[in-house]
């Protein structure tokens, strides 16, 4: 794996995970105060990131945009905020590469539809995609949503669709898989371990097969943690 300047995440991952992300970057852990319950960690809420854009909300917590900018990691700050409620909490909450955007974009913030004039954007009823899609490349993805796989299933992807009941999210019935996770370059992070999950090996086995290797930061379930944002 690459060398990592900064990571993104929950502020209540646990002190393991913690210095295990340490060890491949600086770590920043995600708070904002505006957003309730689960959401107040949850960086994908407030942060769009393709893979080479990234796109923060207008509210974003000022320790979020100083790392970015200490890092010299280039970003643009819309207008929209992120919250507190729906569809607000959704408006950055797109999965997307560089050449395809999964989101309700009824919902979408202007600056991140702005990067797809001519691509590919699959509409979706599902507000939360980030949170609901690993979204590996532009034709595979993992998700919990049946609506994101059935469409992207009609536009020609792969799709593997897994169970959010085995994803824990404090608070709440379950998580969602993309929540889970984050991706850089050729590996994939996942907050939890695949074991536990009743797809586990399924899910591994098909991360595998694109390409990707796994890191699982604890051995706990899966848990949704807004996402892990690695630049």
């Amino acid at each position: 794996m690459d060398q990592i300047s900064l990571i993104i995440t929950d502020y209540r991952i646990s002190l393991s995970a913690q210095e295990q992300l340490w060890e491949m970057g600086q770590l920043v852990l995600f708070r904002h105060e505006s957003l309730p319950g689960a959401l107040s960690g949850h960086p994908d809420i407030s942060i769009f990131h393709n893979g080479k854009d990234i796109i923060v909300s207008a509210d974003i917590p000022a320790h979020v945009c100083n790392a970015l900018k200490k890092h010299d990691i280039k970003y643009q700050q819309a207008g929209e905020v992120s919250g507190p409620d729906h569809p607000y909490s959704a408006t950055f909450n797109a999965s997307g590469t560089e050449k395809v955007l999964i989101h309700n974009i009824k919902y979408t913030a202007v600056p991140v539809l702005d990067l797809y004039p001519g691509k590919e954007i699959i509409d979706v009823k599902q507000g939360y995609a980030r949170c609901s899609t690993l979204l590996l490349d532009d034709d595979h993805l993992i998700t919990s949503d049946a609506g994101i796989a059935g469409k992207c299933k009609a536009s020609g992807k792969e799709v593997l669709i897994v169970s959010p009941r085995d994803i824990k999210l404090p608070g709440m019935e379950y998580g969602l898989f993309g929540g889970c996770c984050g991706i850089i370059n050729d590996t994939v992070v996942i907050y939890g371990s695949l074991k536990y999950h009743s797809q586990g090996s399924e899910i591994q086995d098909y991360i595998h097969k694109c390409g990707f290797e796994i890191i699982e930061l604890v051995d706990e379930p899966l848990q949704d943690v807004g996402g892990i944002f690695m630049f």
